[in-house]
């Protein structure tokens, strides 16, 4: 653990008395880095570039940092209509890369030749808009594999280990690093390792449902028609959902390569 009111020494750049804002290496001894040469990623030969580094921030900082749910000074840009640092909601869609909208192009539906209108985008609320609620919104998070809205951090990963595992896609966003405005310099993670990264980073397990068992689809996806124990007996795509009949999906299949419920691939 770091100790917060230690005065050491830059190991890199020797700048001495660094005492907040430093960052110490939890695998090397006695190894720490002042703010800038963090920054910069600068180390020497005892370290190594993937060790984890705990910062540790003043008081002050750290009662700004705790009650806080997203990070301060972060300039929003619109992909669409490139309106610089904008108010108000932020839209960020969690395929594409680097891809946001305000709120006037995303009620517009207005979007760009790179992003699909399908494609899942994460509403996130002004920094001060989190603040006056309290207690602070919990359920605010979108699955970023097939669109459902409305989780909250342990109902999104319980969501997608028990749905999206089986579902290939490129890449996708983390929407709780979005929201949370977490400084990672690449957050388009395959879809393997979002996964890992749930559990890695944010530690977030599958739970098993122990109130009751989820009930079964009563009728076809396509057609809107009972089931009537009609469901598909083949595996139709990469998902887990068969909740259609055999006839509709073949039909749903001739013009969509893609699940009527999730948008997964085909298997």
């Amino acid at each position: 653990m770091a100790h917060a009111n230690k005065e050491v020494n830059c190991s890199f750049c020797n700048d001495e008395h660094v005492l907040w804002n430093q960052f110490e290496c939890l695998v090397c001894l006695d190894y720490n880095l002042c703010l800038k040469c963090h920054e910069k990623q600068r180390y020497n030969r005892q370290h190594r570039p993937y060790h984890p580094m705990q910062l540790v921030m003043s008081q002050l900082d750290y009662f700004k940092f705790r009650n806080s749910v997203v990070q301060p000074n972060i300039v929003s840009i619109c992909t669409t209509c490139t309106k610089y640092n904008f108010q108000g909601n932020r839209y960020v869609c969690l395929l594409c890369p680097e891809y946001e909208q305000c709120v006037d192009c995303y009620t517009s539906k207005r979007q760009n030749q790179d992003h699909k209108p399908y494609h899942p985008m994460q509403k996130i609320l002004p920094k001060k808009a989190y603040a006056v609620q309290n207690p602070p919104p919990a359920r605010i998070y979108r699955c970023p594999f097939c669109g459902e809205d409305d989780f909250s951090v342990g109902g999104l990963a319980n969501h997608c280990f028990k749905l999206h595992v089986d579902c290939k896609m490129s890449s996708i966003r983390c929407p709780i690093c979005v929201v949370c405005r977490l400084q990672i310099e690449d957050d388009s993670l395959p879809k393997g390792s979002f996964f890992d990264h749930l559990m890695m980073v944010h530690g977030l397990f599958p739970k098993a449902d122990r109130q009751q068992e989820p009930e079964e689809p009563t009728e076809c996806t396509v057609c809107k028609l009972e089931l009537d124990g009609e469901a598909a007996a083949k595996k139709y795509y990469q998902c887990s959902h068969d909740c259609f009949h055999d006839r509709c999906i073949r039909f749903w299949l001739s013009s969509n390569p893609i699940c009527p419920i999730c948008h997964a691939n085909a298997a």
